[in-house]
């Protein structure tokens, strides 16, 4: 006997799976050798070294759908110079297209920035790039958060 589809109780399987399993694919984030992570109380944080100009981390190559996101990324200095030390990025798409990005120096433990997607984008990066200004750690995570799904 067939019957026909039950799209609601599809959908709220559909919800449930998704709110569990979000937030851990948007952490899967790789950490660029020659930075050291260390395990603290408060989650795992990547160490660069004083001079090290490179990518700290970058991913989780996801797909957004279109809206306005925030994403967040938290920091701990080794020194209070007064320059920015540290580019954090979005990108979208196999060509890493930066959809937005904020550089950030040693008076800031947090950088947010908001960011907006007009359509649908595939590939999507969380990046942080030492510009080699200063040593700090990064914790290795992001917040994200869909602020709208307006694109206005």
């Amino acid at each position: 006997m067939q019957r026909e589809p039950d799209g609601a109780a599809i959908n709220a399987l559909l919800d449930e799976v998704f709110s569990k399993a979000w937030p851990e694919r948007v952490q899967r984030l790789s950490v660029s050798p020659g930075h050291r992570t260390e395990q603290r109380e408060d989650g795992v944080w990547i160490h660069v070294a004083p001079g090290m100009s490179a990518m700290v981390f970058y991913g989780p190559y996801t797909p957004l759908r279109a809206g306005r996101y925030r994403v967040s990324f938290e920091f701990r200095w080794e020194s209070d110079v007064q320059c920015s030390c540290v580019r954090c990025e979005v990108t979208r798409g196999v060509n890493a297209e930066v959809v937005g990005f904020q550089d950030v120096g040693p008076v800031a433990t947090r950088a947010t920035l908001d960011f907006t997607l007009a359509e649908l984008a595939f590939c999507c990066q969380f990046r942080c790039i030492s510009l080699g200004r200063a040593g700090f750690s990064v914790r290795r995570g992001v917040e994200l958060a869909m602020v709208s799904s307006e694109t206005s």
